[in-house]
């Protein structure tokens, strides 16, 4: 799963839990899995006229300033329109942003990477302003849909990989993504993302799914590859559905802390 992925769902999932019981929570230890990449993660207020104001440059800090805010809980924003998976070749070019809920008005949190870094590659910002970019994700998908959906779409990729030979080692990682959403106890690709206990069993699974399903990026992965003729138009119709429904699995999901 790509860094921008992994720590939208470390700050929504992590900060919901947070918002409602911050005891015996130590958000930067539990962010370093995350953030092994990157060098500096700063968090900063848009003003309406001059330069954006600095609030914090750590994930405690936010969490605190949210909680100070009277913050509810934390949702994903994405673009009502479909993405072109072909456009996800670098780091910190999946839309996305962080809602923050108040009872007197939400402010949204864009990102920016930047490479930079000493030691680590990255510099992350997140840009709070009281305009949405993108819609909030519409939270009535329910798990069922989500896992239909993203079910769905695993099969179709698989068929289509077994289709074409130098395609073929893909199966094996949608075979790998449909024994998640079978597994009794379903298990991250990367450790330390999210806590599994933040997640009932069916969103965990639903969530290992999702993230096994990303083979979305640049040179090499699944997004990557080339067909002619009707080859290439079904690629590209089943390879927008898989990036949608893993979409759709992953903010599911993450909604789905702010209830637990």
């Amino acid at each position: 799963m790509r860094g921008e992925w992994a720590l939208t769902l470390f700050l929504v999932s992590y900060g919901n839990h947070y918002l409602r019981q911050p005891a015996g929570l130590d958000p930067n230890a539990d962010a370093d899995r995350v953030l092994q990449f990157v060098d500096k993660l700063s968090f900063w207020f848009s003003k309406p006229e001059g330069e954006p104001v600095l609030l914090t440059d750590n994930v405690a800090g936010w969490f605190t300033a949210l909680q100070a805010r009277g913050v509810t809980h934390l949702s994903i924003g994405v673009p009502s329109a479909p993405t072109d998976p072909s456009l996800l070749a670098f780091v910190g070019s999946a839309p996305l942003e962080v809602c923050s809920h108040t009872v007197q008005g939400n402010l949204y949190w864009m990102y920016r990477w930047v490479t930079g870094g000493q030691g680590r590659p990255w510099r992350v910002e997140y840009l709070g302003q009281p305009q949405a970019q993108f819609s909030v994700f519409d939270q009535a998908h329910s798990i069922s849909k989500a896992r239909a959906n993203l079910l769905q779409a695993l099969h179709a990729c698989h068929q289509f990989a077994r289709q074409h030979s130098y395609m073929q080692h893909w199966a094996a990682t949608f075979d790998s993504a449909q024994d998640s959403l079978q597994s009794p106890d379903p298990h991250m690709p990367y450790e330390g993302i999210v806590k599994p206990e933040h997640f009932p069993l069916a969103e965990r699974q639903l969530l290992a799914a999702a993230a096994r399903a990303y083979v979305f990026g640049g040179m090499g992965s699944w997004n990557d590859n080339g067909f002619d003729g009707a080859a290439q138009q079904e690629f590209a119709t089943i390879t927008r559905q898989l990036f949608e429904a893993v979409r759709m699995a992953c903010i599911v999901a993450a909604s789905a802390t702010a209830h637990t």
